[in-house]
């Protein structure tokens, strides 16, 4: 642990879904005895988080892609997920400038997956000095699929990027640390930080959608592997218990509404 650590969460708007897709859960499905039930469209939040480090800067995830409409053509996700909750205050580029940063002056970019909704700003960071960072088997997998798109993966995110990779449970610097969660995709990484004052924070990007998703204990509509998936969250779950640590999920939105968040706060 460093005590010279700063984590500002980047509120970056949210999308829409059917909660079903997101939850996966009976719950939320249409069954024999209740065949017209009318489905329940969600705020899917969307955020990255900045890392203030004595050995650099670090931006974990870099959300969606302002032009996602255009970008997201032919793939169907504009109408199943669209980013359409955001202001241009919210885009990431513009909540890094509200924290004096422009996407030159970040260090390394540390991306969860690569999906659409993680990936979509990754070509802001190309420039000849950030270092950007994905799970080995993610960069392999992502790139080996027919076609432009599978899933939630579009290759014109990240394909021509120059990425770094790695594997395992790693620290990358004192305190921060990156955790191995595979099943939502096939190199899933989840992130945790270890704060002077705040205590740890696990990010659970998306092996963990909600909070509601340990409840319902289900997977949503894009998961790759289910039992990797729930061998997943249950090591989130020990390592949360291990270390006492808050648990910052994915797309969480009543959640969000509660954190501190930039540029107003952070935690340290």
């Amino acid at each position: 642990m460093t005590n010279d650590l700063k984590v500002h969460i980047l509120e970056c708007g949210a999308m829409g879904s059917d909660i079903e897709q997101m939850i996966g859960s009976p719950k939320y499905r249409a069954t024999r005895h209740d065949h017209n039930r009318a489905s329940t469209w969600a705020s899917i939040a969307s955020h990255a988080v900045l890392i203030e480090h004595p050995g650099g800067t670090i931006l974990w995830d870099s959300t969606v892609n302002r032009n996602w409409e255009t970008e997201w053509a032919g793939t169907g996700l504009a109408d199943i997920i669209p980013y359409d909750q955001v202001t241009e205050e919210q885009y990431l580029d513009s909540r890094l400038r509200q924290l004096g940063y422009e996407t030159s002056d970040i260090d390394q970019v540390i991306l969860s997956h690569l999906h659409m909704d993680h990936a979509g700003d990754a070509k802001l960071f190309d420039n000849g000095h950030t270092e950007l960072l994905v799970h080995e088997t993610e960069w392999r997998e992502a790139r080996a699929f027919e076609g432009f798109f599978s899933g939630g993966h579009i290759k014109a995110d990240y394909e021509n990027l120059d990425f770094h990779t790695v594997s395992g449970d790693i620290e990358i610097i004192p305190g921060v640390k990156l955790i191995e969660t595979p099943g939502h995709t096939w190199g899933m990484m989840s992130l945790l930080v270890d704060l002077p004052n705040d205590g740890p924070i696990i990010f659970t990007s998306d092996a963990v959608y909600l909070e509601e998703t340990l409840e319902q204990r289900h997977w949503g509509a894009v998961v790759w592997d289910n039992q990797a998936w729930l061998s997943s969250v249950d090591k989130l779950l020990a390592l949360q218990e291990k270390t006492g640590a808050m648990m910052v999920f994915g797309h969480d939105s009543k959640q969000m509404a509660t954190l501190r968040t930039a540029p107003g706060s952070f935690y340290s």
